[in-house]
């Protein structure tokens, strides 16, 4: 068992595990986190489980998110991080709506810098609900994983204007010395690097903010099982389906070239 004890008005984190199925090899405990790095006794398999309990003070948000970007500092492997984060992505994770603050786009930026995939919810949209006479729900907890892909060049990056001159500039930039098969693998792993991180930054926050608007078109489904939705909750749903259904422009640049429509 690991624990991190409670502070304040945030709670601790306990972690247990089965000692017949994993072996803990590591354990940092952190200010809002403590994280295990397990081997799977059946088969050698080893992955790392964050469990965090995020702080309810405003002032101590960035802290924590410094805090989970240092666990992926000391850990490249497959991630499980799960708890109560205590923040939310989109108005529609909690049931008084709302608009779009610096603070869900903030939680957004730190699960596209992290690499992060949500675990979908079983059951209900909200995990959490309080407030007067219990009226206020929110999804404050919930799971993330990070899965390591081999790598896999897409062909829709030669679509991009640029992208040939930024990959010659990439492989030119590097040398190592060596025979010359030594000096050419070296090379593709860094070309490999670079085209991850551009992907990443150029791709990757579209795809998220797609999956996002489906995340909230059911979220919206799921509510109106429950209740009617009004006019304006109606036309966010409305608005959520018009942007997983279109997709999104990738307008950022690189080299200082528009990259225009792609995909």
């Amino acid at each position: 068992m690991g624990a991190v004890d409670s502070r304040g008005a945030a709670g601790g984190i306990v972690v247990f595990w089965d000692n017949r199925v994993l072996d803990l090899v590591d354990i940092q405990r952190g200010v809002f986190s403590i994280s295990c790095i397990f081997k799977n006794n059946e088969d050698g398999f080893m992955w790392m489980f964050t469990g965090v309990y995020g702080p309810t003070l405003r002032r101590e948000r960035e802290s924590f998110w410094e805090e989970l970007g240092a666990i992926k500092g000391i850990w490249d492997g497959p991630w499980c991080a799960a708890g109560d984060f205590n923040a939310i992505l989109s108005p529609e994770e909690r049931n008084r709506g709302g608009r779009m603050n610096s603070n869900m786009r903030r939680f957004l930026e730190i699960i596209e810098d992290l690499e992060l995939k949500d675990v979908p919810l079983v059951g209900g949209p909200f995990t959490w609900n309080g407030g007067v006479n219990n009226q206020t729900f929110s999804r404050l907890d919930r799971g993330w994983e990070k899965r390591p892909f081999p790598f896999r060049f897409e062909n829709m990056w030669l679509k991009v204007e640029g992208i040939k001159e930024l990959m010659k500039s990439w492989w030119e930039g590097v040398s190592f010395n060596g025979s010359a098969s030594f000096m050419m693998a070296e090379k593709i792993k860094v070309l490999k690097v670079k085209l991850k991180e551009w992907n990443r930054d150029s791709f990757g926050r579209i795809e998220l903010r797609k999956n996002a608007a489906l995340e909230q078109v059911q979220i919206w489904d799921a509510r109106e099982k429950v209740s009617r939705l009004n006019l304006e909750e109606l036309e966010a749903r409305k608005e959520a389906r018009e942007d997983y259904k279109n997709g999104f422009y990738l307008k950022k640049s690189v080299g200082g070239k528009n990259l225009g429509k792609c995909g």
